[in-house]
Formats: C-alpha cells, sequence, structure tokens
C-alpha cells in the first residue's frame, strides 16, 4: 500500500538526512586519514595506550594492558572514527606488539566495526 502524498516530503527529508549524517558516498575516493587521525589524536594522550596506527579504514590501537573499560574505550573510538572517516571503521585493539601490527599477527583483545553509522561489531 502506498502511503499518503503528505508524508513522502518527510519520508524523502528523511532518509536524505540519514544518508547525509552517514557519509553515504561512492567507494572510488582514495582514503585520506587526515581527519580520521586528527579524531583519532585523543587515543595517544592515554595512559593505557600505547601506540595508534592507521590503514585505511582500519584503526590500530596497542595497550601496555588490558584496562578495565577496554569495551567502552574501543567502541568511542570506533564511534568517533565513523564521524570522522564517514565510511565503514574498524577498530583493533592489540595488546602489547608493535605498530605494524595487522590481523593474523596475534591475538586480539577485542575489536570493534561502525559501517554508515551503524553498530557492527561491539567490543564486549
Amino acid at each position: 500500500m502506498i502511503s499518503s502524498p503528505s508524508r513522502w516530503p518527510l519520508a524523502a527529508s528523511l532518509l536524505a538526512a540519514v544518508a547525509i549524517g552517514a557519509g553515504c558516498g561512492g567507494g572510488s575516493e582514495p582514503v585520506d586519514n587526515t581527519a580520521l587521525r586528527e579524531r583519532m589524536q585523543y587515543l595517544n594522550d592515554m595512559v593505557q595506550v600505547s601506540w595508534v596506527d592507521f590503514e585505511g579504514g582500519d584503526v590500530y590501537v596497542g595497550f601496555a594492558e588490558r584496562p578495565l573499560d577496554l569495551p567502552i574505550i574501543v567502541n568511542t573510538a570506533a564511534a568517533a572514527a565513523a564521524k570522522a572517516h564517514g565510511k565503514k571503521i574498524h577498530i583493533y585493539a592489540v595488546q602489547g606488539g608493535q605498530p605494524g601490527w595487522r590481523p593474523g599477527d596475534g591475538p586480539v583483545l577485542c575489536e570493534a566495526s561502525v559501517r554508515m553509522g551503524m553498530p557492527g561489531k561491539l567490543c564486549m
């Protein structure tokens, strides 16, 4: 059943607001991590964080030891990164290691992902 035409402008404006807020766009643009790096700068100021590394839409965060509030740190970082990047973001939290760690190089403490503003996988 088609809704009444009086609701179409509202539905269209809501859809446009969601698309703009989620950062919809083509996948052909080159990845510019400048905004992402600026948004994630606060991680470098955290005592628990040893290093932060970026590759495309992936953010790798090394921790000297596992903090009690790790899920909060990782999920908050994923949400902040998604606002800066606007596309798919994946945050990997690893213990120790060196910058340059990638999936398959060792265990992951937890991970979180956000795509187009919607949470995917959350750190628990």
